[in-house]
């Protein structure tokens, strides 16, 4: 986190370890998510924090992580956030989205 409070970003930590605030090295290869914005504290992801996912490449996996960043948006879980979440979530499980027309409450 840029710009925050020492209680979520302890910066003496961070630069005693070298490491910044997401740890998607951690998490690879598993498939991750970033949804990122232009108007809090996430607005540098694509530059400075999505580099270090580079582990992903280690593991002959790319395509497993990705960055959604909308930079005309602020903090919040809106619509425009959740829906590639939700497609991000049916890709990785192997989840059908789409609405089913055989669903009584759809007729």
């Amino acid at each position: 986190m840029y710009g925050g409070c020492p209680c979520e970003a302890p910066c003496p930590f961070i630069s005693a370890v070298g490491t910044d605030n997401p740890k998607s090295p951690m998490a690879a290869p598993r498939p991750m998510l970033i949804v990122s914005d232009g108007k809090d504290w996430t607005d540098h992801v694509p530059e400075i924090e999505l580099p270090t996912a580079k582990m992903y490449a280690y593991y002959a996996r790319p395509e497993n992580i990705k960055d959604v960043h909308l930079p005309d948006e602020g903090h919040d879980f809106g619509i425009n956030k959740r829906t590639p979440l939700y497609e991000f979530i049916a890709e990785h499980f192997h989840l059908n989205i789409s609405v089913s027309k055989t669903c009584p409450q759809n007729r």
